[in-house]
């Protein structure tokens, strides 16, 4: 139990504090007021509220956690929220401060290069502070210099999607504070980093001695050296749920420790050997860097060794949370590092499996760790990945058993440079490539599901480990477990007690939750209209009043996927999986690129589109989706009206099918329709141009008040093309929105446009 566990306490403490002061931004301390008074008084300050005797409940804490344990939580959690707290504010006053602006400093260059298409890039360390440096490519800079800098500084972007993608909390868990795009570099002095020569050194070795993609990989699997992998055999790894092989983990560790054993117990005899395997394993770390899974790993073997050293039982819990009490003393944002999420939550899910279940058949019992792993992944992959694997347990069984000879032999050959096993590690890593190859096409092997909320993650867990507890834990015949039991029969004696007690509040309280839930869904919600940002492009998605989804357009890039690494998050993340329909302005990649994968990837009922006056590729893509997926197709023109429910329609504006133009066709075919709900109403226009809005006033010359709309989607990105001055009388918007792409290429939004809209007094979103 936690008395029995300090450093448990400790840790959880400070990981409460941790989440409050970066998910809730509250310091903690007021909360805890109402305890610090129990503690001090032994006595509630409230004696009852309402039907709740808070003293009579508190009992129910006292079953796990003693007076001594709460004080220790309290008190660590007090630590980490102040502490928190104090560096969000001084990040957002730095980055804040000196965004844009031109700075000069002295740093040390703490990273080897990594190469763009336009620069070099490295980590930097000033003052504590670390930065990424962007330089060109001719800059002859390595690990190890110390440097002098003049440039600018830029603050990265956050999110700008709902739940998506935030750049900056990730530079934040990383303890980066932003980038300095270089003008001026001048070198102080130079020092080779010892460690980075070795680590260089290991590099070189692997990649002369082995071709390409086999190289790639194995030194992925003994460095965590991953940039030089190419994008389709990550993404392999990625869809077969094997991508943490790539990453320093407890079985490089153990790997590296039964090796370092065998050969100096031979030499040193085996206490010395503990010591010796402590030095080599602390080496290794810093050769190889200090990711999450790697400090885990290192961390809980010397704690294991050492316990041997003095001839004391090694506990595996106070091992783990120890190693996240130091990462996280060390970086507190590093909480929200995928990287440590998915190491610790996989290895609590195998110790816990380990320590209470116990299975003879090793074969059944490496498979139980297997899945004990992945259930306890399965909420945070849903969360950060929207999938869950169902087929992936036999590829991960698979490259369990040939991953561990790859790590033992590389590690090896890297040692003694044994040439003689080149070849056999050469077919072990194309044997899991092949396996990766096979996974990432399984059927069923991913599904998406929708970003599951807290309440949802909460019940989850609480279901697997009373599951695991009734099944495993509990057991009255196991000595061991004596005085647990006792306090779990204690729990349940007084909850059967509260039952009886309090029957029938229990029941029509029930009975009441049930009854809202079924009728909830059957209350209409209000009208929600959301833009999705998908860079140079638009997208809009609607929900209406009783939960129908439209999404218009989807933004799309030639180089750029923006369906799968944004949209389909979005929708996933707004809990949508199904789409009622999608409307599809014209087929301009910057359109229609999103939609496509969202029709191929989710569930898609009905397209909107208009009559096409010339075939297109991404037409071409669509017809063929369209007829694979079984989706609806309705063509529109002007004059036609869609009705999606109760006072919410569209009304098709333009094209007209017997009348297309024929200069810039796509653009000046778009789709214009208009939402009416109630008294709002907003005007979608596509990409359309000058002569088709001079068209469509043309055509509603005598009944112009069809056009007045309370929201203006603005034409073509606000080119200067567009969005005329009659034009925008004629709707007399009192909002318009452009979507755009930051620092675009194209000059959008246009000035004369952006003027024009100011002029008719409208906001511009």
């Amino acid at each position: 139990m936690l008395e029995n566990r300090p450093i448990v306490a400790i840790t959880i403490g400070y990981l409460i504090g941790i989440i409050m002061g970066l998910y809730f931004n509250y310091s903690i301390v007021l909360l805890y007021l109402p305890f610090y008074l129990y503690l001090i008084l032994k006595k509630p300050p409230i004696k009852k509220f309402k039907l709740i005797s808070i003293k009579r409940y508190f009992r129910y804490i006292k079953i796990f956690l003693n007076k001594k344990v709460l004080i220790i939580i309290m008190i660590s959690s007090v630590i980490s929220n102040t502490i928190v707290l104090y560096k969000t504010k001084q990040f957002e006053e730095f980055t804040n401060s000196l965004n844009k602006q031109e700075i000069q400093l002295k740093a040390r260059v703490i990273s080897n290069e990594k190469i763009n298409q336009f620069n070099k890039i490295y980590i930097v360390n000033s003052k504590n502070k670390r930065f990424y440096l962007r330089v060109n490519k001719n800059a002859k800079i390595q690990y190890g210099d110390y440097i002098q800098i003049k440039g600018i500084f830029l603050k990265q972007k956050a999110r700008t999607n709902f739940k998506g993608f935030d750049y900056r909390e990730y530079l934040k868990s990383q303890g980066i504070y932003g980038t300095i795009k270089c003008k001026e570099i001048k070198i102080i002095s130079q020092k080779k980093d010892f460690f980075n020569q070795i680590f260089l050194g290991v590099k070189n070795l692997i990649e002369k001695n082995f071709e390409k993609n086999i190289s790639n990989v194995l030194l992925g699997m003994i460095l965590g050296y991953t940039d030089e992998i190419s994008e389709d055999v990550k993404e392999n790894f990625k869809q077969s749920n094997i991508s943490h092989i790539l990453a320093v983990s407890g079985m490089h560790i153990g790997y590296l420790i039964i090796l370092c054993t065998f050969i100096f117990n031979k030499i040193v005899g085996r206490r010395l050997s503990y010591i010796c395997s402590i030095l080599i394993v602390l080496f290794y770390l810093k050769i190889i860097g200090y990711s999450p899974s790697a400090i885990r790993a290192v961390i809980m073997a010397v704690l294991l060794l050492g316990s041997k050293l003095i001839y004391r039982k090694s506990d595996v819990w106070t091992n783990l949370f120890l190693s996240l009490l130091v990462i996280l003393i060390y970086n507190p944002f590093s909480i929200k590092n995928i990287g440590l999420l998915l190491s610790y939550t996989a290895t609590f899910g195998i110790i816990f499996y380990s320590k209470n279940i116990k299975i003879k058949n090793k074969v059944y019992n490496a498979i139980g760790i297997t899945i004990s792993a992945m259930i306890f992944l399965l909420p945070i992959m849903a969360v950060y990945f929207n999938k869950i694997s169902i087929l992936s347990l036999v590829i991960s069984f698979l490259v369990g058993i040939i991953a561990g000879p790859i790590i033992f032999l590389g590690l090896i050959y890297v040692v003694l440079k044994a040439n003689i096993l080149k070849t056999l590690i050469e077919i072990l890593v194309k044997i899991l490539l092949f396996l990766a190859n096979i996974g990432s096409k399984l059927p069923l092997n991913q599904i998406y599901v929708v970003t599951p909320n807290l309440v949802e993650i909460f019940v989850f867990y609480i279901v697997i480990f009373i599951t695991i507890f009734f099944f495993t834990i509990y057991n009255p015949k196991r000595k061991q477990n004596k005085v647990f039991n006792k306090r779990i029969r204690n729990l349940i004696s007084l909850a059967k007690f509260e039952y009886r007690k309090n029957k029938k509040k229990v029941m029509s309280v029930l009975l009441i939750v049930v009854i809202l839930i079924s009728f909830i869904r059957y209350i209409p919600a209000n009208l929600k209209i959301y833009f999705i940002d998908v860079g140079q492009g638009d997208s809009c998605l609607i929900v209406t009043p009783h939960k129908q989804t439209i999404l218009i357009d989807g933004g799309g890039s030639e180089n750029y996927d923006v369906g799968k690494n944004a949209l389909v998050p979005y929708l996933l993340s707004r809990r949508i999986k199904h789409l009622d329909y999608i409307m599809i302005s014209h087929f301009d990649t910057d359109h229609i690129g999103g939609l496509l994968t969202v029709m191929e990837e989710l569930k898609v009922d009905t397209a909107i589109v208009s009559k096409q006056a010339e075939n297109s590729e991404n037409y071409e893509r669509f017809i063929k989706i369209v007829k694979e997926k079984h989706i609806e197709v309705r063509v529109v023109e002007k004059g036609d009206k869609l009705k999606i429910e109760h006072n919410l329609y569209f009304d098709i504006l333009w094209p007209r099918n017997d009348n297309l133009i024929s200069e810039t066709v796509l653009n000046n075919n778009s789709i214009v329709c208009k939402l009416k709900y109630k008294d709002f109403s907003m005007l979608f226009t596509g990409d359309i141009e000058e002569i088709a809005e001079k068209q469509i006033l043309q055509e509603y010359k005598k009944y112009l008040d069809e056009l007045n709309s309370s929201v203006l989607k603005v034409g073509h990105h606000g080119s200067k093309t567009s969005s005329t001055q009659e034009f925008l009388e004629a709707i007399k918007p009192k909002a318009a929105l452009i979507g755009v792409g930051e620092n675009n290429t194209f000059g959008h939004p246009n000035v004369g446009v952006i003027e024009r809209l100011e002029n008719l007094r409208c906001k511009n979103l």
